[in-house]
Order: C-alpha cells, then sequence, then structure tokens
C-alpha cells in the first residue's frame, strides 16, 4: 500500500512550491519507487518507476540521507539510467514512519549553476529534506490514524447493529445520540423516513425510568405511540470527570426473553436427547447421525419439508468435536441466484459496483474450523455446482475477483427434501457433486410412517406450546388422538406444530377436543374444504359456467384453504403445492 499516494495533491503542491525557493527540482518516490510527485524534469514521469540501483534505490534501502555528485562518485555507474541521465547531483532523505521507509525525497540538479549549489549548500539542504520528510510522515500518521478511527467506529457500529437486543444511548439532555437497528425495529421507527439521533427520547417511548435499573435488570411497560411495549431493559450511565453524560440502555421486549428461556430452559444445549421419538427407523438415523458426528466426513440428509433436518444437523455439530466452533448455515432457496456465488465463496474488494468497499468473506470462510451447513442444496443454481464441487474437492476458496485460496478446515452437512437421483436423470444435479456431498446418507423419516411417535410428538408440543404461551398444560382428547393418527402429515413435525399451536390458542378447557383443530383437518378427505361437495355444485340451469370454469373455481378455492393454513409465504406455498400433489409452478397458475 502506498501511504503517500494517499496524500499526492499535498506532496505535489509541496513539491512546486519548494522547488521554486530552492531553486532545484525536487521528485518524491513512495517505498515500491514509484515518483509520486515531481517538478520540471520529473512531471512528466509521475506514476512511473525510478530506475534500478539509483540513489533513491540505495536511501530506500539504508534508510539513511544521501548526497550524490555525478562526477565524484562511483554510484550512478551502477544505475540502470547510467547512460541516459542528465542529473549532474542529487541529495536524497528517506521518510520514515513507524521505523519503516515508506518513501524517499529528492532535490535534483540538472545544469552546473544547480550543481554549485548542491555542493555549497549540501548539509543545509540535506537538513532541509529531512525536516520536510518528517512533515509528510507526520502528514500521513495523521490521516491514517483518521482512516482506522473511521474503519474502527464502522465496525463498532456493525457489531451492534448485528446485536439482538435494543441499544439506545442517551444524553445527558435526554437525547438520542445513538440507536441501533433491533431498537428501531422494535420502536417501529422507519430510519428512512425520520431522523432520530438528536431529538428527544419522550417523542418515541414513554414510560422510561433511568433512575429504576440502577444498574440492574427490570421489567417495565413502555408506551410506544398507541402501543405498549412490554420490556426487560437494562440501564448504565456512562460518566467523565464524575459528571454523567450519556446513559447507555439495553432492552429486549418481554416476549422474546421468555421464547429464549422457553429454548433454553435446558441450558441451551442441543443434543439427540432432544429429538422425540421411539419408532425403529428415527432410532436408526439417529445412531447413524452419532456415528457421522465423530468425523469430518460430508453428511447429505433427506426427507420431506418439515421431518426435522435442521434440529439434525445441529445435534451433529453439537457432537461432534467442532461443538464450540460457529455453524453456519446458508439456505440454497432463499438466496437471489444473482448472490448465490458471492454470498457462498465472497469476494474481494472493488468486485462489482455495490459491494462491500472491504471485500466480504463467504460461508464458506464464516465456517472455516466449524461446521458448514448447505440447506436445500437441491435448490443450488446448476451453472454454480462445478465450482462447489472443486471446493470440497480442494478444501479451499477463492473470493470472487481474488486469486489467493484459502485452505478450509470444515465439515460440511447438505439436506434437501427433493429427490436427487431424480435430478440426476434430468440433467438438473451433477452426478460427481451428489457422490461428493453423499458420503454419508441419512433419509428422514417421514411423520405418517412413524407410528405411535405422532401421539409421542403430539404431546410433547402441547406441552412445550403451553410453557412458551404462559397457559396451564392441557390434555389431547381420545378423539384428536386418533384423529392425529390417521392423519397424513404431509407438513410433517412442522405442520404438526402450527395445527396444535392452533388447537392450544382456542381451546378454553383443560382438554383440546375435535372441535378446537383447523377446520381443514376436519374435513373428510383432509383437503381443508369444510363444506359437502354437493354443496359446491349449482343446480342445473342456475349458471351459465362450463364444467372447466366450475373445475378452475373449485382449485382456486381449495388452493386458498390451503394457503390460509400454511400461510401465503414461499414456504407456505411449497407445503401447500407439497399437500395437494401439485408443482409449486402450477400453483401459481392456478392461485
Amino acid at each position: 500500500m502506498s501511504y503517500l499516494k494517499f496524500i499526492e495533491d499535498r506532496v505535489q503542491q509541496m513539491a512546486e512550491d519548494l522547488s521554486g525557493v530552492l531553486g532545484l527540482e525536487l521528485t518524491i518516490v513512495d517505498e515500491k519507487l514509484l515518483r509520486i510527485a515531481g517538478t520540471g524534469h520529473f512531471r512528466q514521469h509521475l506514476l512511473e518507476n525510478t530506475p534500478e540501483n539509483s540513489v533513491f534505490t540505495r536511501v530506500l534501502e539504508t534508510g539513511r540521507p544521501m548526497v550524490n555528485i555525478r562526477s565524484k562518485t562511483l554510484h550512478c555507474k551502477s544505475c540502470a539510467n547510467y547512460l541516459s541521465c542528465e542529473e549532474v547531483g542529487t541529495l536524497a532523505a528517506p521518510i520514515l514512519s513507524g521505523g519503516a521507509v515508506i518513501g524517499v525525497i529528492g532535490l535534483c540538479a540538472f545544469n552546473m549553476e544547480q550543481k554549485a549549489l548542491v555542493e555549497q549548500k549540501a548539509d543545509s539542504l540535506v537538513k532541509v529534506l529531512e525536516q520536510l520528510a518528517d512533515s509528510l510522515a507526520k502528514d500521513v500518521e495523521n490521516l491514517t490514524m483518521r482512516n482506522q478511527i473511521h474503519i474502527g467506529q464502522a465496525n463498532i457500529n456493525e457489531l451492534i447493529n448485528s446485536i439482538d437486543k435494543g441499544i439506545l444511548i442517551v444524553g445527558s439532555e435526554g437525547e438520542i445520540s445513538y440507536i441501533n437497528n433491533a431498537a428501531l425495529r422494535a420502536l417501529g421507527i422507519d430510519i428512512l423516513g425520520q431522523t432520530v439521533v438528536g431529538r428527544p427520547l419522550e417523542e418515541f417511548l414513554q414510560g422510561f425510568d433511568p433512575e429504576a435499573s440502577s444498574g440492574q435488570e427490570v421489567y417495565a411497560e413502555w408506551m410506544v405511540g398507541d402501543r405498549t411495549l412490554q420490556v426487560a431493559y437494562h440501564a448504565q450511565e456512562v460518566m467523565l470527570h464524575n459528571e454523567k453524560v450519556s446513559t447507555l440502555i439495553s432492552f429486549d421486549e418481554q416476549q422474546r426473553v421468555a421464547q429464549i428461556a422457553a429454548r433454553f430452559g435446558s441450558g441451551g444445549r442441543v443434543g439427540f436427547e432432544q429429538i422425540i421419538g421411539e419408532c425403529e427407523a428415527l432410532q436408526r438415523v439417529i445412531a447413524q447421525a452419532k456415528i457421522a458426528a465423530r468425523t469430518d466426513s460430508t453428511i447429505l440428509i433427506t426427507g420431506e419439508s418439515g421431518t426435522g433436518k435442521e434440529l439434525f444437523v445441529k445435534c451433529i455439530h453439537a457432537s461432534s468435536r467442532r461443538c464450540h466452533t460457529p455453524l453456519v448455515s446458508v439456505n440454497c432457496s432463499a438466496i437471489p441466484e444473482s448472490l448465490m456465488e458471492s454470498e457462498l465463496f465472497g469476494y474481494e474488494r472493488g468486485t462489482f459496483t455495490g459491494a462491500d468497499p472491504r471485500g466480504k468473506a463467504g460461508k464458506f470462510e464464516q465456517a472455516n474450523g466449524g461446521t458448514l451447513f448447505l440447506d436445500e442444496i437441491g435448490d443450488l443454481p446448476l451453472h454454480l455446482q462445478p465450482k462447489l464441487l472443486r471446493v470440497l474437492q480442494e478444501r479451499e476458496v477463492v473470493r470472487i475477483g481474488g486469486s489467493k485460496p484459502v485452505k478450509l478446515d470444515i465439515k460440511v452437512i447438505a439436506a434437501t427434501h427433493k429427490d436427487i437421483p431424480a435430478m440426476l436423470g434430468e440433467g438438473r444435479f451433477r452426478e460427481d457433486l451428489y457422490y461428493r456431498l453423499n458420503v454419508i446418507p441419512l433419509e428422514l423419516p417421514p411423520l405418517r410412517e412413524r407410528g405411535s411417535d405422532i401421539l409421542l410428538c403430539a404431546q410433547y408440543f402441547v406441552k412445550k406450546i403451553c410453557a412458551r404461551l404462559g397457559l396451564p398444560s392441557k390434555l389431547i382428547s381420545h378423539d384428536v388422538q386418533q384423529k392425529l393418527f390417521f392423519y397424513q402429515w404431509p407438513g410433517n413435525i412442522r405442520e404438526m406444530e402450527n395445527v396444535l399451536e392452533y388447537a392450544v390458542n382456542f381451546t378454553e378447557g383443560g382438554q383440546i377436543e375435535l372441535e378446537n383443530l383447523p377446520p381443514y383437518l376436519l374435513a373428510p378427505t383432509g383437503l381443508g374444504l369444510s363444506v359437502a361437495a354437493d354443496c359446491l355444485l349449482p343446480q342445473p340451469g342456475s349458471t351459465k359456467e362450463t364444467l372447466q370454469e366450475m373445475t378452475q373455481g373449485f382449485e382456486q378455492m381449495a388452493i386458498a384453504k390451503y394457503l390460509e393454513f400454511y400461510g401465503d409465504t414461499t414456504e407456505g406455498k411449497k407445503l401447500a403445492a407439497q399437500a395437494l400433489g401439485i408443482s409449486l409452478t402450477t400453483l401459481y397458475r392456478k392461485q
């Protein structure tokens, strides 16, 4: 990095000013002997390298000033420009910063009058050069320090914004001096539409009492506009010279605190004991997963959507020797195809417009030393599959726009609900990549094939949901158990948890009954249509609709019912399409 290049305008102006005063030509080169500034003859050769073995080379190597009179020294003979050089005298001094030579400043004579000046005033001119070199070094150091402060502040802001807790800094007059993204979201503030910093905190929330905290966590209700926000907050005064200058507030919504407590009530450890089920098929997969966790061999987990693939990944990572290292996940179906390559492999700075100016590490680098989870690997674009294969084979990755490979020490786990062997035959997935991923295959059984596990899981979820919602525990009636047992569960565990959360919410007594289940589950065919089919059919002569139009209307009604349950998100549409036995493309077309 050429530090002098950062201040080249200042350097060039100084060179021109001093050249006129001293009566000599002045030039400045950086630590790579690239000419940064120059006057007269040198002005025509800016951003060119000075000759090898010149006086500037020697000063750069020794770190000491040097005087060279062409007719009186032998230094010139080793210079690459000896035969064509027009200089008759040179004085040069190193530019030192932090003990390192970051460049050389020189005064040069091109005629006899200038040569005489160099000979007569060599000592005083060298002192002038050394003073100039010190001045330039200080400019570089100041600029470097400012840049480091800006970068450090940017890194701190990025770090604070990555924290899930709301962070607020309030000045001594009650004005907001800093607010992170989590706090903006919790307070419902649109950062694009409102200026927040500098405005009183009470404009955005009421009910905050800094004295109530006294360094301890406090549960309180804040009024945010017309809604009540229940929070657990901590306020800490920031003192300077025994005077309060600001208050640092960190807070969480109480609902989120309860969710975290429920999730990590067992100490936060994720283990195979958290996988509910006793059926032979599931226990066989668990045993295989425990063995697979002992080594760094690549694992491919397959199974229908909602069977618990992500939970298996967490259990495998937690049971491996990498349990104290990062588990980095990437959903290959959730990232736009145009961004997938940079997300996986990273990029160097300046690679493309809009990129982070510092460059960015990809998921492989982020997972280095730990485990990388490639979820929905079946959705990886075909053109990226050869590059992924190469990274898995070589165990090294090269960022986009870079040339230096980064060695990888990672365990790779991939998962998909798709039929990869079928995709091989259709040319939508590379055979060599499939075999590279499928070193240890783990196939999770669907819930409908797990027999009595269905009721075990149901009881577990009811207890978990009641605890999370702060409700008394509820029993499951015999009729509901029968309904759950014989239902086909196209959405598997994920669908069951949604069904039972619905039921818990609509159960007023201590036992879940059939009427508390989602309506679609009570339909004889499970289609989500709670009216009899003959009620949907018009009486002859009562409509001018054709059979095709009536069929289309029925299909749209069925799709609407399924989306009402699964949700209108991309994942919900995928589950609805799977439950209806149609492709996602067909679902979009028939909506």
